[in-house]
């Protein structure tokens, strides 16, 4: 099941040169939002390539359905992946801004989820971690943009990666539903399988058509505006 909604935002008109008061945070359900995440510890051989379709398993199979039955409560949130040569390893996140008590209840619901049993038992994941981000910053839209950027930057920023991660989850369902042909997988094999061919495919989408798709279409939304790519001079996309 993918995750089809999108928060929007109102702002404010003032006058030119005006100054306006910060924006509040958005408000979810159920009181003041925090950001929770909630980190799938996936087991990596290093000498080995991640195996990065255990994210798409664990995003469309375990996020999505948590996410969606508590759509109406959240105020943002988005996936987050990684693997590097550290002690963290290779990770897949969930983090939600929303009201202390959904949080909670997402946690729950995940942890108790079948197919995460199932992927433990399996030796696929290590554990699954459930945490906050301090009571000095948690409550923060920016708190978990990079503290490197501009302000103006950290708190608009969760807005875009919350439609992009709709869009990776999107393309994941996309493919999902065409494959296999003869019935849903049963076994935790067959799952990883077919994860492992609907990665590839949406692999294979990102490499061939995300130039003119994402970073094209997002270049134009800036008024194609040349950005600084780390080259000899800023370029277009």
């Amino acid at each position: 099941m993918a995750v089809l909604f999108l928060l929007a935002g109102m702002i404010g008109c003032a006058a030119p040169g005006a100054r306006q008061a910060p924006e509040p945070a958005p408000r979810a359900e159920n009181g003041e939002p925090v950001w929770q995440r909630v980190r799938f510890r996936i087991r990596w051989d290093r000498a080995n390539a991640p195996r990065w379709h255990i994210d798409a398993l664990l995003a469309h199979r375990v996020a999505a359905p948590a996410l969606e039955r508590e759509r109406n409560a959240l105020a943002l949130w988005r996936f987050h992946r990684r693997a590097a040569d550290d002690a963290t390893g290779h990770a897949f996140g969930t983090l939600t801004f929303a009201a202390p008590a959904v949080n909670a209840r997402l946690c729950r619901s995940i942890e108790s989820d079948r197919l995460v049993a199932a992927l433990i038992a399996g030796g696929v994941l290590e554990r699954v971690e459930c945490g906050g981000f301090g009571p000095d910053k948690g409550g923060l839209v920016e708190a978990t943009s990079d503290p490197r950027w501009s302000p103006e930057l950290q708190r608009s920023w969760p807005y875009f990666i919350m439609g992009a991660s709709q869009t990776w989850l999107r393309l994941i369902d996309e493919y999902a539903r065409q494959a296999p042909p003869a019935g849903a997988p049963q076994s935790l094999d067959e799952n990883l399988a077919l994860y492992e061919q609907v990665d590839r495919s949406v692999t294979r989408t990102w490499q061939k058509e995300g130039h003119h798709a994402f970073l094209h279409h997002l270049n134009a939304l800036f008024g194609y505006a040349p950005i600084d790519v780390g080259e000899a001079s800023p370029r277009r996309f």
